[in-house]
């Protein structure tokens, strides 16, 4: 009997079943990454559907309440509360912005204001001095201009704090509580669900 024939082809019948077995991994392997990028795309869409949704709303209300600035404080990472953020802003021309003041801000920095915007559902603040709690939160609304701001929390799904709808004015309130109340119950409604979170 010739060994070395037998092992020659008994070596070429592995082979071959190792080259079955390797191409349905490669195929199998590049199966799950197409369905895996299609994913990420349809992911991503959905994102950027949500986050213009979010920015129609926030330039909405600037026009329905007649505010000066209307912008979205988040708190992040969700859960943990560490931080504050900007990321959805809109003021009118000649209006300085507050992004760029509350940008990865340290909740320590505004313990009081913090706690204040995750406990009410709702605020109409007609007088800063005497409304907002936390000393710094006001030194950063007086360096900006703000005498007076409606401020609405936003849920979400399991009904936590995920962010606070801030419309501000640099002189009296142009809206009534009332309308205002429903104004922003509204836009929070629409968006509250659907706000990207803040990722670092």
């Amino acid at each position: 009997m010739d060994w070395v024939g037998l092992i020659d082809k008994i070596g070429v019948i592995v082979l071959g079943i190792f080259a079955v077995y390797q191409y349905r991994i490669n195929k199998n392997t590049d199966y799950k990454i197409k369905q895996r990028e299609e994913q990420d795309k349809r992911r991503m869409k959905r994102r950027n559907d949500n986050a213009m949704d979010v920015w129609n709303t926030v330039h909405n209300l600037l026009s329905e309440t007649h505010a000066d600035r209307v912008y979205i404080v988040q708190p992040h990472p969700l859960g943990e509360e560490e931080m504050l953020t900007i990321h959805f802003e809109v003021t009118r021309n000649g209006i300085i912005g507050m992004r760029e003041e509350i940008q990865d801000m340290k909740i320590a920095t505004v313990v009081q204001f913090a706690k204040y915007m995750k406990d009410n559902l709702f605020a109409y603040i007609t007088d800063i001095e005497k409304q907002v709690p936390d000393r710094y939160a006001r030194a950063i609304m007086s360096t900006h201009g703000t005498k007076n701001l409606i401020v609405k929390r936003l849920n979400d799904n399991r009904g936590d704090w995920c962010g606070s709808i801030f419309c501000e004015y640099t002189n009296r309130i142009k809206i009534r509580e009332q309308e205002a109340k429903q104004l922003l119950h509204n836009a929070a409604t629409n968006i509250q669900y659907i706000i990207p979170e803040i990722e670092r």
